[in-house]
C-alpha cells in the first residue's frame, strides 16, 4: 500500500469550486483518520489545530498558556504570560 500521506494532500486550507459557492472539503472517516495520524506523527496536536480553526471561523482569538501553540498559530493564538 502506498504511503497514506497522498490521501490528505498538503496540510493547507483548500477551496472548492468558487463558481458554485462550494468552499467545503468533503472527507470520509478514512481520510479524517489518516489526517489525524499524520498530524500526530508531525508532532501537531489535533486539538490545537481544531481550536485554531474554530477561532478563525468565528474571527476570534485563542487565549493560551501554551507557548508552542502561540508560536504555531500567531495569527489566532494570544499567549498569556505566566
Amino acid at each position: 500500500m502506498r504511503d497514506a500521506h497522498h490521501l490528505t494532500g498538503p496540510l493547507t486550507p483548500t477551496q472548492g469550486d468558487p463558481t458554485n459557492g462550494d468552499d467545503e472539503l468533503a472527507t470520509c472517516p478514512i481520510t479524517q483518520g489518516t489526517l489525524l495520524r499524520v498530524l500526530v506523527c508531525e508532532g501537531i496536536s489535533a486539538a490545537d489545530v481544531y481550536l485554531d480553526a474554530l477561532a478563525r471561523h468565528h474571527s476570534g482569538r485563542l487565549a493560551t498558556l501554551d507557548r508552542g501553540l502561540a508560536t504555531l498559530h500567531p495569527q489566532t493564538a494570544l499567549l498569556i504570560p505566566s
